[in-house]
């Protein structure tokens, strides 16, 4: 084969691959157009803290009103302590984390303080490292009723349970 033929070749699968990624766009666009176009769920990882208001899927479920139980997923938790003026202390360790969407974050963020874990948490997930939230505590001022995922409240209804148990 000559060079001119290879050019010749190359030219025409490059107008083919142009071709059908045009093709994708007038997909696309017409999708949108239809309001059939469907994005893929961006998701943000919550850690499960058991000393915290959120630390288990149901509390998590129960407090942003998921139509579903979230899955829990095992993974690590990297943690770097920036705070000494030398190299940074690194710890890693085992977590559990679920997943929620915009609202569902929005619905944390309005009850609770939370942090978000840039630079100084990360989560492995799915071989990648990915920031993620953590709920601190109840806002000032959030309620303090089981709808709110109020860890308190939480812990006096398990107390009740456990008491009605033993009587």
């Amino acid at each position: 084969m000559s060079a001119l033929q290879r050019a010749i070749a190359a030219k025409a699968r490059q107008e083919e691959e142009d071709d059908k990624r045009a093709a994708r766009w007038r997909a696309a666009h017409q999708a949108i157009a239809d309001g059939t176009f469907k994005t893929r769920e961006i998701r943000i990882p919550v850690v499960l803290n058991p000393d915290g208001p959120v630390s288990s899927p149901e509390d998590l479920q129960r407090i942003t009103g998921a139509d579903s139980l979230p899955e829990v997923l095992e993974t690590t938790l990297t943690t770097t302590d920036r705070s000494k003026e030398e190299e940074p202390v690194r710890t890693v360790t085992k977590a559990r984390i679920c997943h929620v969407n915009y609202d569902e974050r929005e619905k944390l963020e309005e009850k609770f303080e939370v942090e978000y874990m840039t630079g100084k948490y990360a989560v492995i997930f799915r071989e990648r490292k990915r920031y993620a939230m953590v709920v601190k505590s109840l806002k000032n001022g959030g309620g303090g009723n089981g709808a709110t995922g109020d860890k308190g409240a939480a812990d006096d209804r398990h107390g009740q349970e456990n008491q009605k148990e033993t009587s």
